[in-house]
Protein backbone atom coordinates (compact mmCIF):
# COMPACT_ATOMS: atom_id res chain seq x y z
CA UNK A 1 0.00 0.00 0.00
CA UNK A 2 2.78 2.51 1.30
CA UNK A 3 4.98 1.10 -2.19
CA UNK A 4 1.61 2.52 -4.27
CA UNK A 5 1.33 5.74 -2.05
CA UNK A 6 4.99 6.75 -3.15
CA UNK A 7 4.89 5.62 -6.82
CA UNK A 8 1.57 8.27 -6.96
CA UNK A 9 3.40 11.37 -5.48
CA UNK A 10 6.63 10.13 -8.21
CA UNK A 11 3.97 10.42 -10.54
CA UNK A 12 2.25 13.61 -9.36
CA UNK A 13 5.61 15.59 -8.94
CA UNK A 14 6.68 13.95 -12.23
CA UNK A 15 3.80 15.12 -13.88
CA UNK A 16 3.55 18.31 -12.38
CA UNK A 17 7.24 19.49 -12.57
CA UNK A 18 6.69 18.29 -16.58
CA UNK A 19 3.90 20.75 -17.20
CA UNK A 20 5.86 23.69 -15.23
CA UNK A 21 8.67 23.26 -17.75
CA UNK A 22 6.72 22.67 -20.74
CA UNK A 23 4.42 25.87 -20.04
CA UNK A 24 7.43 27.66 -18.60
CA UNK A 25 9.25 27.56 -22.19
CA UNK A 26 6.18 27.88 -24.16
CA UNK A 27 4.46 24.89 -26.00
CA UNK A 28 4.77 26.90 -29.47
CA UNK A 29 9.00 26.96 -28.67
CA UNK A 30 8.69 23.27 -28.56
CA UNK A 31 6.37 22.56 -31.01
CA UNK A 32 8.96 25.15 -33.41
CA UNK A 33 12.01 23.68 -32.14
CA UNK A 34 10.46 20.49 -32.95
CA UNK A 35 9.76 21.36 -36.49
CA UNK A 36 13.17 22.25 -36.97
CA UNK A 37 14.94 19.51 -35.92
CA UNK A 38 12.58 17.40 -38.07
CA UNK A 39 13.71 14.16 -38.99
CA UNK A 40 16.67 14.39 -36.93
CA UNK A 41 14.65 13.57 -33.93
CA UNK A 42 15.05 10.63 -34.57
CA UNK A 43 18.52 9.29 -34.44
CA UNK A 44 18.71 11.91 -31.45
CA UNK A 45 16.55 9.60 -29.94
CA UNK A 46 18.36 6.52 -30.42
CA UNK A 47 21.03 7.75 -30.00
CA UNK A 48 20.01 8.05 -25.94
CA UNK A 49 18.56 4.67 -26.07
CA UNK A 50 21.84 3.44 -26.95
CA UNK A 51 23.66 5.39 -24.23
CA UNK A 52 20.80 3.78 -21.50
CA UNK A 53 20.90 0.59 -22.87
CA UNK A 54 24.78 0.62 -21.84
CA UNK A 55 24.05 2.06 -18.44
CA UNK A 56 21.56 0.06 -17.91
CA UNK A 57 24.07 -3.15 -18.41
CA UNK A 58 26.43 -1.35 -16.64
CA UNK A 59 23.49 -1.47 -13.81
CA UNK A 60 22.99 -5.13 -14.06
CA UNK A 61 26.31 -5.97 -13.96
CA UNK A 62 26.36 -4.72 -10.21
CA UNK A 63 22.97 -6.03 -9.03
CA UNK A 64 24.04 -9.60 -10.55
CA UNK A 65 25.55 -12.16 -7.85
CA UNK A 66 26.06 -15.48 -9.35
CA UNK A 67 25.50 -17.09 -5.83
CA UNK A 68 22.13 -15.06 -5.41
CA UNK A 69 19.61 -16.29 -8.02
CA UNK A 70 17.26 -13.56 -6.70
CA UNK A 71 19.09 -10.88 -7.93
CA UNK A 72 18.85 -12.08 -11.65
CA UNK A 73 16.46 -9.10 -12.77
CA UNK A 74 15.04 -9.20 -15.87
CA UNK A 75 16.85 -6.02 -18.58
CA UNK A 76 13.70 -4.74 -19.44
CA UNK A 77 13.33 -3.88 -15.82
CA UNK A 78 16.92 -2.33 -15.25
CA UNK A 79 16.64 -0.32 -18.41
CA UNK A 80 13.23 0.96 -17.30
CA UNK A 81 15.02 1.81 -13.67
CA UNK A 82 17.57 3.41 -15.79
CA UNK A 83 16.15 5.90 -17.59
CA UNK A 84 13.32 6.74 -14.59
CA UNK A 85 15.87 7.42 -11.97
CA UNK A 86 18.04 9.85 -15.09
CA UNK A 87 14.44 11.35 -15.91
CA UNK A 88 13.75 12.24 -12.29
CA UNK A 89 17.15 13.34 -11.48
CA UNK A 90 16.50 15.79 -14.65
CA UNK A 91 13.51 17.50 -13.42
CA UNK A 92 14.64 17.61 -10.04
CA UNK A 93 16.42 21.34 -8.84
CA UNK A 94 18.86 18.49 -7.11
CA UNK A 95 20.53 16.48 -9.60
CA UNK A 96 21.38 12.83 -9.34
CA UNK A 97 19.85 13.11 -6.02
CA UNK A 98 16.20 12.46 -6.71
CA UNK A 99 16.35 9.29 -8.85
CA UNK A 100 18.29 7.64 -6.57
CA UNK A 101 15.83 6.73 -3.67
CA UNK A 102 13.22 5.59 -6.47
CA UNK A 103 15.88 3.38 -7.67
CA UNK A 104 16.26 2.04 -4.16
CA UNK A 105 12.31 1.77 -3.69
CA UNK A 106 11.72 -0.10 -6.61
CA UNK A 107 14.41 -2.37 -6.17
CA UNK A 108 14.27 -2.78 -2.13
CA UNK A 109 11.76 -5.95 -2.92
CA UNK A 110 13.41 -7.81 -5.12
CA UNK A 111 16.88 -7.52 -3.37
CA UNK A 112 16.11 -6.15 0.14
CA UNK A 113 17.36 -2.98 1.30
CA UNK A 114 21.01 -3.17 2.01
CA UNK A 115 21.56 -5.05 -1.47
CA UNK A 116 18.55 -2.26 -3.04
CA UNK A 117 20.64 0.59 -1.56
CA UNK A 118 24.33 -0.53 -1.92
CA UNK A 119 24.01 -1.38 -5.51
CA UNK A 120 22.48 2.23 -6.03
CA UNK A 121 24.93 4.00 -4.22
CA UNK A 122 28.01 1.61 -6.13
CA UNK A 123 26.28 2.29 -9.32
CA UNK A 124 26.11 6.26 -8.50
CA UNK A 125 30.22 5.73 -7.55
CA UNK A 126 30.98 3.70 -11.30
CA UNK A 127 29.13 6.66 -13.40
CA UNK A 128 31.32 9.35 -11.56
CA UNK A 129 34.35 7.14 -12.07
CA UNK A 130 33.38 6.67 -16.03
CA UNK A 131 33.52 10.54 -16.02
CA UNK A 132 36.21 11.43 -14.90
CA UNK A 133 38.22 8.36 -16.92
CA UNK A 134 36.73 10.14 -19.73
CA UNK A 135 38.07 13.44 -19.01
CA UNK A 136 41.30 11.77 -18.70
CA UNK A 137 41.35 10.19 -21.87
CA UNK A 138 40.27 13.59 -23.40
CA UNK A 139 43.08 15.64 -21.40
CA UNK A 140 45.50 12.66 -22.94
CA UNK A 141 44.34 13.33 -26.73
CA UNK A 142 44.35 17.09 -26.23
CA UNK A 143 47.96 17.14 -25.09
CA UNK A 144 49.49 14.33 -27.01
CA UNK A 145 47.48 15.84 -30.76
CA UNK A 146 46.80 19.45 -30.29
CA UNK A 147 49.00 22.42 -30.22
CA UNK A 148 48.57 24.21 -26.71
CA UNK A 149 49.95 27.71 -25.53
CA UNK A 150 51.49 27.67 -22.01
CA UNK A 151 48.80 28.83 -20.06
CA UNK A 152 46.43 26.07 -21.42
CA UNK A 153 49.22 23.30 -20.83
CA UNK A 154 49.42 24.23 -17.37
CA UNK A 155 45.63 24.02 -17.38
CA UNK A 156 45.50 20.68 -18.81
CA UNK A 157 48.21 19.61 -16.65
CA UNK A 158 46.28 20.65 -13.63
CA UNK A 159 43.19 19.12 -14.75
CA UNK A 160 45.39 16.12 -15.40
CA UNK A 161 46.92 15.80 -12.24
CA UNK A 162 43.49 16.99 -10.27
CA UNK A 163 41.86 13.81 -12.40
CA UNK A 164 44.37 11.02 -11.57
CA UNK A 165 44.13 12.37 -7.65
CA UNK A 166 40.02 11.91 -8.02
CA UNK A 167 40.55 8.41 -9.55
CA UNK A 168 43.48 7.33 -6.82
CA UNK A 169 40.71 8.49 -4.20
CA UNK A 170 38.27 6.32 -5.65
CA UNK A 171 40.49 3.43 -6.02
CA UNK A 172 41.24 3.70 -2.22
CA UNK A 173 37.26 3.53 -0.79
CA UNK A 174 36.28 1.28 -3.31
CA UNK A 175 38.91 -1.18 -1.98
CA UNK A 176 38.36 -0.45 1.83
CA UNK A 177 34.61 0.21 0.96
CA UNK A 178 32.37 3.23 1.56
CA UNK A 179 31.47 2.39 4.70
CA UNK A 180 34.87 1.24 6.05
CA UNK A 181 36.45 4.40 4.83
CA UNK A 182 33.79 5.98 7.12
CA UNK A 183 34.18 4.09 9.90
CA UNK A 184 38.23 4.35 9.92
CA UNK A 185 37.75 7.74 10.24
CA UNK A 186 35.43 7.76 13.35
CA UNK A 187 38.31 5.24 14.75
CA UNK A 188 40.19 8.11 15.00
CA UNK A 189 37.57 10.34 17.36
CA UNK A 190 37.72 9.36 20.99
CA UNK A 191 34.62 7.52 22.98
CA UNK A 192 33.17 6.68 19.55
CA UNK A 193 36.56 4.57 18.20
CA UNK A 194 35.85 1.04 20.07
CA UNK A 195 32.05 1.04 18.78
CA UNK A 196 33.59 1.95 15.21
CA UNK A 197 36.63 -0.84 15.61
CA UNK A 198 33.75 -3.80 16.36
CA UNK A 199 31.64 -2.06 13.22
CA UNK A 200 34.91 -2.16 11.25
CA UNK A 201 35.27 -5.90 11.49
CA UNK A 202 32.09 -6.71 10.36
CA UNK A 203 32.38 -4.24 7.56
CA UNK A 204 35.53 -5.91 6.53
CA UNK A 205 33.86 -8.74 4.71
CA UNK A 206 31.94 -7.12 2.95
CA UNK A 207 34.77 -4.70 1.68
CA UNK A 208 36.73 -7.71 0.60
CA UNK A 209 33.51 -9.07 -1.29
CA UNK A 210 33.75 -5.70 -3.55
CA UNK A 211 37.20 -6.56 -4.43
CA UNK A 212 36.67 -10.19 -5.37
CA UNK A 213 34.43 -8.52 -7.67
CA UNK A 214 36.49 -5.68 -9.10
CA UNK A 215 36.42 -7.36 -12.64
CA UNK A 216 32.58 -7.18 -12.48
CA UNK A 217 32.62 -3.35 -11.38
CA UNK A 218 35.70 -2.83 -14.30
CA UNK A 219 33.34 -4.32 -16.61
CA UNK A 220 30.44 -1.65 -15.53
CA UNK A 221 32.91 1.37 -15.98
CA UNK A 222 34.18 -0.19 -19.35
CA UNK A 223 29.78 0.19 -20.31
CA UNK A 224 29.85 3.61 -18.73
CA UNK A 225 32.68 4.94 -20.40
CA UNK A 226 31.52 4.21 -23.99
Amino acid sequence: MMKNIYKLIFLIIGIATLAYMIFSIGPVNIWNNLLQTGWWFVPILLSWLVIYVMNAFAFKSIIEEPNFPETKLPFIKILQLTVSGYSINYVTPFVALGGEPYRIMELKPHLGEAKASSSVLLYGMVHILSHIVFWLVSIFLILAVVPLSASMLIVCLFILFFGLGIFWSFSKIYKRGFTVTIVRFFQKIPFVGKYARTFYEDKKQYSNMLISRSKIYIHSVDHNFL
